[in-house]
């Protein structure tokens, strides 16, 4: 994966959507960034982070999909293990979700919202609610 590092900085705050393919010219790839990146809102209530994992390296793709261009990583490319598409990561660190391109967006945010630590952080937020 990504630089274990660079990951690790996000176990409990955040989750990372986890981007994977052979390179950053493949069209699934790119229809999946399109996507995301129309659900900014919707990423930053989810506390999401999204990495691109390729053959030609790892990059950032930022906190809420506002990232135009990727951002390089130090670290290792694509993991050999896992097949191109989308991979969960909770903020627990486990490995939430794994499925090939592509995924709907909405998909991604029902499973999100279906945890028992989604399901805490809205009925807090809901609490602190004026």
């Amino acid at each position: 994966m990504a630089n274990a590092q660079d990951l690790g900085k996000h176990l409990w705050k955040e989750r990372i959507l986890l981007l994977i393919s052979n390179g950053l010219e493949d069209a699934a790839l790119r229809a999946q960034w399109r996507a995301l990146q129309k659900e900014q809102k919707e990423l930053r209530k989810r506390d999401l982070v999204v990495y691109v994992l390729t053959d030609e390296g790892s990059f950032f793709l930022g906190v809420d999909g506002e990232s135009e261009e990727p951002e390089p990583l130090d670290g290792v490319g694509r993991p050999e293990r896992y097949k191109d598409g989308v991979v969960l990561i909770g903020k627990d660190g486990t490995k939430k979700m794994e499925r090939p391109f592509p995924v709907r967006p909405k998909d991604i945010f029902n499973l999100i919202d279906a945890m028992p630590m989604r399901r805490a952080e809205m009925n807090k937020n809901k609490q602190d609610e004026p």
